[in-house]
């Protein structure tokens, strides 16, 4: 598919669209309809002619030229065109950009991968610009391997970030404009306007991450230095797993548009719930949420508030809580502690919180009841456990707020 050559460009002169523009002189609409049917895209049939041609001027306006896209088919011109004002013109030949780099076919390949670059037939010159960025960090500081890594990581953040964008665009945008029937010329307007935003996405995002940055340097000094003699990644953090039990059943009998108000306030509560009292959301998986904190008491309290939080009559949580020694990766844990947190949510009840015996030797307001030793699957010897019961885990307090704006 042909993208936009001068995207750069029509980008730029995005900034100073707020509407369609006013041409200082005035547009022959006459020989755009020549130029664009020229190459097949004013069929015969298409209902809206006059529509469809003062959109190709707003395009001709902003650089796009109709033979640029001679090999598109007509039904997909729009779309094509659209997409090339979000990403920037990839007009360098794989061949042509390896050598830039200066790396080997192998190496370029692993790096291009694990940002995420699918297509490596052609890339931009932001494309290589990330790259140069890599081998810097590899001539510099960091090894090869353990930077692929953590490219990965990013490219699977920004992947998501990329799908919530697109996700908030149809949700809040275009389907309003569905419900009153905007024209194809809105739309391209809605477009533009959007990619004007984007310019600036790096802004928010460079905000949020010195504050989150922060924060896990904070948070792994504490770690780390309670963890026990090992490597680096080892540190010392209570984990904490809260599901929500008949959530399954709950979302097989519900309107999908109330599931998906739903699932937004059900992560809205978590991050708050989570975030204010020092702890991090480590993923939300269906309807299960994990967490770390370097507190033991706040891991509890944690643990309590969002049973308390999410619990209704159709939705009974229920919590697990360990502490010790977990490995630290890709902003993931792993070891045992994490198996063992989780084996105990399977165990708890509808409003029970169970953890072992380290989390309740590290806390000083808690109070906690025998529970037993239990077999665990994974764990060879029965595991001494202790439990809370919280407080209105079965209460009506959290419920999908209204869709009305």
């Amino acid at each position: 598919m042909c993208l936009l050559a001068q995207g750069a460009r029509w980008r730029a002169n995005v900034r100073s669209m707020a509407s369609a523009p006013q041409a200082s002189e005035p547009v022959d609409l006459d020989a755009v309809a020549e130029r664009w049917a020229r190459h097949g895209f004013l069929p015969p049939e298409l209902a809206d002619r006059q529509g469809r041609v003062e959109l190709y001027s707003l395009y001709e306006s902003h650089g796009v030229e109709a033979a640029t896209y001679a090999d598109v088919p007509f039904d997909d011109i729009l779309s094509t065109i659209n997409l090339a004002v979000l990403v920037p013109a990839r007009t360098i030949e794989s061949t042509e950009a390896m050598r830039r780099s200066g790396l080997d076919p192998e190496t370029f390949a692993r790096i291009t991968k694990a940002l995420g670059i699918a297509d490596q037939s052609k890339l931009s010159d932001l494309d290589l610009e990330a790259i140069e960025i890599f081998k810097t960090g590899v001539e510099l500081m960091f090894s090869e391997e353990e930077l692929i890594a953590f490219t990965r990581i990013m490219s699977a953040s920004m992947d998501r970030i990329a799908e919530a964008a697109t996700a908030l665009f149809r949700i809040d945008v275009a389907s309003s404009m569905d419900e009153r029937g905007a024209s194809e010329l809105e739309y391209a307007v809605k477009n533009l306007q959007s990619a004007e935003m984007l310019e600036t996405i790096f802004i928010p995002i460079r905000s949020v991450f010195s504050h989150r940055l922060e924060a896990a340097v904070s948070r792994s000094d504490v770690a780390r230095g309670r963890a026990m003699a090992g490597p680096q990644s080892s540190v010392a953090l209570s984990v904490g797993f809260v599901d929500l039990v008949g959530f399954t059943s709950m979302s097989g009998e519900i309107e999908l548009d109330e599931l998906a108000r739903f699932v937004l306030e059900f992560e809205a509560s978590a991050q708050d719930i989570v975030g204010d009292r020092g702890g991090r959301v480590v993923k939300l998986i269906g309807d299960e949420v994990m967490f770390v904190n370097t507190d033991v008491d706040a891991a509890i309290e944690t643990a309590a508030a969002l049973i308390e939080g999410i619990g209704s009559s159709s939705k009974a949580p229920r919590g697990g809580v360990a502490t010790g020694d977990v490995v630290a990766r890709g902003g993931d844990y792993y070891g045992r502690i994490v198996n063992l947190a989780a084996r105990l949510v399977d165990q708890a009840v509808s409003g029970e919180v169970l953890v072992d015996e380290a989390t309740v030797d590290g806390c000083e307001r808690s109070v906690f009841e025998p529970a037993g030793r239990r077999q665990l699957k994974g764990f060879t010897d029965p595991v001494r456990l202790f439990s809370i019961e919280v407080a209105g885990g079965g209460g009506d307090d959290f419920e999908p707020k209204s869709a009305d704006r």
